[in-house]
C-alpha cells in the first residue's frame, strides 16, 4: 500500500498569513525553514499559534487558497 503525504510550499503559507497576520507569517517562517512542510505540521502550528475558534477556520481557508501542493509516495 502506498501512503501519500501532502506538503505545502512554505513561502505560499507565509504569503497567505501575511495578508492578515504579518507577525504570524514571520513566526511561521522562523519555525519552518525548509521549502515544503507537511500539511499535518502546518495544521498543528495553526492550532498552537491561533485561538481555537480561529485556528480551524483559518487553516481551512489557507488550504482552499493555496492551490499548489505536492504528494510524495512513502511506500
Amino acid at each position: 500500500m502506498v501512503y501519500k503525504e501532502s506538503y505545502y510550499n512554505t513561502i505560499e503559507v507565509r504569503l497567505f498569513l501575511a495578508k492578515q497576520f504579518p507577525y504570524a507569517a514571520q513566526c511561521f517562517g522562523m519555525e519552518h525553514t525548509s521549502e515544503t512542510v507537511k500539511v499535518t505540521a502546518i495544521e498543528k502550528w495553526f492550532k498552537r499559534y491561533f485561538p481555537a475558534e480561529t485556528a480551524f477556520s483559518l487553516f481551512r481557508q489557507m488550504e482552499a487558497t493555496i492551490t499548489g501542493y505536492m504528494e510524495v509516495d512513502n511506500g
